[in-house]
């Protein structure tokens, strides 16, 4: 295979798939809100740019977003600077029998 044409057993499949999962009718996000995602809850747990960078677009949207870091993994300043707006952070170390509790 050279990476040109999908494999056979996806060749005949439908670029994407509608699956309807219930007869309720939608919920609407809270109508209260200014932003689209007002009322969500984030917990960015992520370190590498494509989390905190979505972390930060859902904060952008309204979401409360909570970046929980930990002091053992590499601090990266300028991805923090860029992708922690509209973000609280926190910081716990997981291994620590007190900040798992």
């Amino acid at each position: 295979m050279d990476g040109s044409s999908p494999p056979q057993a996806v060749a005949a499949l439908p670029l994407f798939d509608i699956v309807k999962t219930g007869d309720s009718p939608p919920e609407p996000f809270n109508e209260a809100g200014e932003r689209p995602l007002s009322g969500i809850r984030v917990l960015d747990l992520t370190h590498v740019i494509a989390g905190p960078v979505g972390g930060r677009t859902l904060a952008e949207h309204g979401a409360d977003v909570l970046r929980l870091k930990s002091p053992h993994r590499p601090r990266q300043l300028r991805l923090e600077i860029d992708s922690g707006h509209g973000k609280r952070s926190a910081q716990l170390d997981l291994r620590q029998d007190q900040d798992t509790a």
